[in-house]
């Protein structure tokens, strides 16, 4: 299981945290504290983004050994055909279990197909929500009206050299 990540606070009651008189260290905590926050919800977003890709890979491995198997399993089918046509004697009772077998391992296949698209699906749909989870907490940011990019041209004054402030609106 993954840790939780921090709830970001709603963006209403940072407005009034703003607008109250604040010393420079409280603003300064809580921009970090903002920062440390976005950093976590960043981290996690692009942790999620590479277990997509990687069920993507398991998802495409098993279908390639599905493809195996469905191959195999033809094979198999076309033998038992080929015994079939080579045995005449009892003809009806033979074609019989041997529409019979092929039935079943058709069957046996295609369960295991829907198995697998099915986690698929609900995988991707976790995913899929987890990553608007994250893209919604980021857009929440309690930065406010300001944004904190990453860039490496135009650094702000008594920023690192790879952040730029800019007004959101």
């Amino acid at each position: 299981m993954r840790p939780a990540v921090p709830k970001v606070q709603k963006a209403s009651t940072d407005m009034g945290w703003w607008k109250d008189h604040r010393s420079a260290s409280e603003m300064a905590e809580r921009l970090a504290r903002s920062h440390v926050d976005k950093q976590e919800l960043e981290s996690r977003l692009d942790e999620l983004l590479h277990e997509n890709n990687i069920l993507k890979l398991q998802c495409s491995a098993a279908a390639a050994e599905l493809e195996d198997e469905q191959k195999r399993l033809t094979g198999e089918a076309d033998k038992l055909r080929a015994q079939l046509e080579l045995k005449q004697s009892g003809v009806g009772r033979q074609e019989a279990e041997s529409s019979a077998r092929e039935r079943l391992l058709k069957d046996a296949f295609e369960r295991k197909i829907e198995d697998l698209q099915v986690a698929l699906n609900r995988e991707r749909q976790q995913s899929a929500r987890q990553v608007e989870e994250m893209e919604t907490r980021l857009g929440n940011c309690i930065c406010g009206e300001i944004r904190v990019d990453q860039k490496s041209s135009a650094p702000s004054a008594g920023l690192s050299k790879r952040w730029v402030i800019r007004n959101s609106k």
